[in-house]
């Protein structure tokens, strides 16, 4: 056989091996993209695993505790790596601890103190073995916080009138023609809005309430209403919180503008609200907060 026929043989036979080879490594890239997607779906399944704990953790009953080992019992392949859980150590006996005194976190001093007498009378001043009456040997205190609610009183003012009876009787002789003199006593302003009863202290009251408790105006009404049997309406509230600012803290308010815009810098925030019957605009429109505040170097509050 000369060199031309081996040739001839030997790619024969490449081509005959060649299918072998082609399904060998089709085969082989089969078998890798099946172990690609075992592996994630295993990746995929042990993160809805821990998404599952963790909700059931937050959101679900916590009357039972997870411990971290049972974290990867979703998978079983990876529960098998899993390392196991500690034995529990032995409980170790409490030894009884000292009663320790216990300190005064009050001061005391510097509240008026109303003391309560509370005396052994009838049988318990009689000693319970012999009879014998029982001889003081000091007492036991038990402090406690009293609060009175809001009290409401009226402040009667009254401004005192003077009349001249030399004047009167002159004016009485000559049929009218002598002017009587009447002088009144003077008396400052009692209350801030004219024409009402509030006092300054009762609008004090209700703007404290209001604006820095937060609550509305019926509430406040009820509240003196059942607490101190003060019968004010709630337009009269509202229309004595609207003049206080008329005439007193929007000139106040005015001042602190003006003060804060000479300042170099300025903090602003911005609040979305939403404002009801705001003429010209619907009630679904929203609205902007914007709170302006000075650095504390600047002085301005």
């Amino acid at each position: 056989m000369d060199r031309e026929d081996v040739h001839d043989n030997e790619r024969l036979a490449s081509l005959v091996s060649s299918p072998e080879s082609d399904v060998a490594a089709v085969a082989a890239e089969r078998d890798g993209a099946i172990a690609e997607r075992d592996a994630a779906v295993a990746e995929r399944d042990r993160v809805i695993s821990q998404i599952l704990l963790a909700n059931a953790r937050a959101y679900g009953s916590k009357s039972e505790k997870v411990l971290p080992h049972q974290l990867g019992l979703f998978n079983d392949m990876e529960a098998a790596f899993e390392p196991s859980a500690p034995e529990p150590e032995a409980e170790e006996v409490a030894k009884p601890r000292k009663k320790r005194k216990r300190r005064e976190c009050v001061d005391w001093s510097r509240y008026d103190t109303v003391v309560v007498e509370h005396r052994l009378e009838g049988d318990a001043a009689s000693c319970p073995a012999c009879g014998s009456q029982m001889s003081d040997m000091g007492y036991q205190v038990k402090r406690v916080f009293k609060i009175r609610p809001a009290h409401v009183y009226v402040e009667e003012h009254r401004q005192r009138k003077g009349v001249c009876r030399e004047c009167s009787k002159a004016n009485e002789a000559d049929g009218g023609e002598t002017p009587v003199q009447i002088a009144r006593a003077d008396m400052p302003e009692v209350t801030p809005i004219e024409g009402s009863c509030a006092s300054g202290s009762l609008v004090a009251y209700i703007l404290d309430r209001k604006y820095c408790l937060g609550l509305p105006i019926y509430r406040i009404s009820s509240d003196l209403r059942s607490s101190s049997g003060l019968t004010v309406t709630r337009q009269a509230m509202a229309g004595w919180v609207v003049k206080s600012w008329q005439r007193w803290l929007s000139l106040v308010f005015s001042r602190m503008k003006a003060r804060a815009m000479e300042s170099a810098v300025l903090h602003i925030d911005e609040t979305r609200i939403q404002v009801l019957k705001e003429p010209g605009r619907k009630p679904t429109d929203m609205s902007w907060a914007w709170l302006f505040c000075t650095p504390a170097s600047s002085g301005v509050p």
